[in-house]
């Protein structure tokens, strides 16, 4: 009879629900594609390698050398240093916090210079992303001033796309291509490293906040269900990442493939220009170029040689990690799609391919930094585990709580039960005072407490914290049921009131209000013929709440999915770690990290339905167990009766024979009762019969007798009790092994099906 359930939650709740799940996907979705792009960016920098200005041509390039500025230069506001790039802020302090006031910034065209020759940036177009040095940190009074910049001198590496200006070429930043405009004062492989920790961050970043944004609509819908809630996790993870890594994958290997194109086209015609220059006939075709060291390029100075080898050899290069690409799997088939194809090597001299492969080994793929991969994989490892653990471990409890259907509390049978009514007292007075609101109830937890301290030291200092039991009954419209509460995990609304600078804290149980039971049914040890509920071991759960069963399997349901949650983004930190050590970062990762979330997916599943099928069983056996010793008990305690009874009652049957045959001899016998010598025997008689009695007084056959038959029928209905239980719980493990998915894992792993028990109970 529970005919009060908790009022559902304001439409506020809902609404802070929707939005925060509003909000996580939208930024779920930004941090993944602010990772993609980052990732894109590592893999335009590894297609194109470093190369000397003077072998520079039309097409993508990365070059480094120091800043040359022109006449035109900038100066930086605060420190009025010359140079070709600055951005400056100035900060004021408010509230112990540095608040930005202003933000400025310039750059200019200026040379790039290194040892084989010179040639202009156009540093002055927009959208360049300039990565300078922190040179100027200064605080005066409550300001802050703070510059970076670039200035003459400086070594930089510059990523943009090579034009003919006139007979020379400058790097412009404008013109579409596999690219993105970017300046930095740090080394080429330090950019795609750092690119790299960014890009692992927002992936797992974007991850975990689009596994909270399915977490918060499924709260919102009041989904519950562990498969419903993993298949839709893992699916938008799935979904989100597969497709992020389809689409970037495909992207590019078009890129990279119409780079390589515009370089076979670009190239061999920068090469027959420069050779035209030079009055070097044009041999027909580009494969009968041959080595520059043949007669016909006697003409060639060492500097045209340098470029002429520095151009074919980028071309053969960029050709091959193309090709690379295209060549594996899943590459291979995406290229398809995507119309791009392997392209015909670019054949070189034994010198200039020891070069290329001397420029591979200086331009390694990226990968993650040790420091940072390994703890990313050890943490993340341990991490995927407690999380699981802790996740299946309240997942079990609630579905272990779905499973258990509510039984009436006069159809309550032996073992695991659950029972939803009203509290009762277990007898008139049997009850406690709450001690801050005075209220009756059976249990009560009162927790005093304090605040001191003030400001971000303030805190809640516990000043007691007492709690106090009674037994009660759960009632319902069909009976009531004893219930013990002592060692029960109790999951009770706490009452909060505040008196100044004191806190009280009340969790109580109340007569007449509403309560949830799950826990075990055992013998009343008081009344061998009745159950109750009780704490029985570690292994049975025993939960009371004030909430309803509903709210009780969302609050579970709630706690498991969050850690599920930290258990997937932990497992892909692992995975990320372990990929990063070993492999560069690329949109093959996306697609990994994908089949990995099905995997888990499965691993978790299987792993609840293994876990339901196990307890399943063993409260099987542990109710055959439990009515081997109720039969075990019946045996000795019977036999044990039956002597002392048998004994006694042999004892009377002596003494009956006696009086019987004195009563005859008086009977026969012509001497009046009041002879001496009948007197004499008669005394002796009673003497005899008294001392029995006085040496055994409590011994009587027919209260051994009755005492004897009230322990059999004790015992019978024991054993009937757990008789039952055990049927309910055959019943229920059959029926979880014979459905989907639980019948593969049943069969696979080898549950049997167990007997059920005869009408008549079991057979010593």
């Amino acid at each position: 009879m529970l005919s009060r359930r908790f009022q559902s939650r304001s439409p506020v709740w809902s609404t802070l629900k929707a939005l925060a799940a509003g909000v996580l996907a939208i930024g779920g979705l930004v941090a993944v594609g602010y990772s993609m792009g980052e990732i894109r960016k590592i893999r335009q920098l590894e297609r194109n390698p470093t190369v000397p200005i003077a072998s520079v041509f039309a097409g993508e390039v990365v070059v480094r050398g120091t800043v040359v500025a022109d006449r035109d230069v900038v100066r930086a506001p605060y420190s009025s240093a010359t140079s070709v790039y600055y951005r400056a802020r100035l900060e004021r302090r408010r509230d112990d916090r540095w608040r930005t006031v202003s933000r400025s910034s310039n750059a200019v065209d200026f040379h790039l210079e290194d040892e084989t020759g010179t040639v202009l940036v156009v540093g002055s177009e927009a959208g360049i992303e300039f990565d300078a040095p922190r040179k100027l940190r200064r605080r005066r009074g409550n300001r802050r001033y703070t510059e970076w910049r670039i200035e003459p001198g400086d070594r930089v590496f510059v990523f943009g796309f090579a034009e003919r200006a006139g007979h020379n070429y400058r790097i412009g930043f404008q013109t579409p291509g596999s690219y993105y405009p970017l300046v930095s004062s740090r080394r080429e492989a330090e950019q795609r490293q750092g690119r790299t920790i960014s890009s692992g961050a927002a992936l797992l970043a974007g991850v975990g906040m689009l596994l909270f944004a399915v977490f918060f609509v499924l709260r919102l819908l009041r989904v519950h269900h562990s498969a419903g809630y993993l298949s839709s996790a893992v699916s938008v993870v799935v979904v989100v990442l597969f497709l992020q890594g389809l689409v970037m994958m495909g992207s590019d290997l078009r890129s990279a493939h119409r780079a390589a194109e515009r370089t076979l086209e670009e190239g061999p015609e920068a090469i027959r220009e420069l050779l035209t220059e030079r009055g070097v006939a044009w041999p027909g075709a580009f494969e009968r170029l041959g080595s520059w060291d043949e007669p016909q390029y006697a003409v060639l100075s060492a500097a045209d040689r340098q470029r002429l080898a520095g151009i074919r050899q980028m071309m053969a290069l960029s050709i091959e990690r193309t090709n690379r690409n295209l060549g594996r799997f899943p590459e291979l088939v995406v290229g398809r799609l995507v119309g791009a194809r392997l392209i015909p090597p670019v054949e070189l001299p034994e010198p200039e391919q020891q070069e290329v492969r001397a420029i591979e080994q200086r331009h390694p793929p990226v990968r993650l930094p040790v420091w940072i991969g390994l703890p990313a994989l050890l943490l993340g490892t341990a991490g995927a585990g407690l999380a699981t653990w802790l996740g299946i471990g309240k997942i079990g409890l609630k579905r272990m709580i779905e499973n258990v259907p509510t039984s009436p509390a006069s159809g309550v049978v032996y073992g695991l039960t659950e029972l939803q009514g009203q509290v009762e007292r277990y007898q008139d007075g049997c009850e406690l005072t709450a001690p801050y609101s005075s209220r009756a109830c059976v249990y009560y937890r009162h927790k005093l407490e304090e605040r001191q301290g003030s400001g971000k030291d303030a805190h809640w200092e516990t000043l007691s914290d007492d709690n106090a039991r009674l037994p009660f009954f759960c009632v319902d419209s069909t009976g009531r049921m004893l219930v013990d509460s002592s060692r029960a995990d109790l999951f009770l609304r706490p009452q909060v009131t505040r008196e100044g600078r004191l806190r009280h804290t009340e969790w109580l149980i109340c007569p007449g209000e509403p309560i949830y039971i799950l826990g075990p049914a055992m013998i009343n040890p008081a009344l061998h013929n009745r159950l109750m509920i009780a704490y029985e071991d570690a292994q049975t759960p025993y939960l009371i709440s004030s909430s309803s069963e509903d709210e009780l399997v969302h609050r579970k349901a709630s706690l498991g999915f969050c850690c599920l949650n930290l258990g997937i983004l932990a497992t892909l930190t692992a995975a990320l770690g372990l990929a990063g050590l070993l492999v560069a970062f690329g949109p093959l990762l996306y697609v990994l990290m994908a089949a990995l979330s099905c995997s888990y997916l499965f691993l978790v599943l299987g792993l609840l339905y293994y876990n339901d099928l196990i307890f399943l069983r063993e409260r099987v056996r542990r109710n055959r167990a439990n009515i081997e010793v109720a039969l075990q008990k019946r045996f000795d305690l019977i036999r044990n009766l039956v002597k002392v009874v048998q004994r006694f009652l042999g004892h009377e049957r002596v003494l009956q024979k006696q009086l019987t045959v004195l009563r005859r001899k008086l009977r026969s016998s012509e001497q009046p009762i009041s002879d001496p010598a009948n007197l004499s025997r008669i005394d002796r008689l009673e003497t005899r019969v008294l001392a029995r009695v006085e040496s055994q007084p409590r011994l009587k056959s027919q209260k051994l007798v009755a005492r004897l038959m009230r322990a059999l029928t004790e015992v019978e209905d024991e054993i009937a009790l757990m008789r039952s239980g055990y049927n309910d719980s055959v019943e229920r493990y059959h029926r979880r092994i014979e459905h989907v998915p639980e019948v593969l894992i049943a069969r696979l792993l080898d549950f049997s099906h167990a007997s059920y028990l005869p009408d008549g109970g079991p057979r010593t």
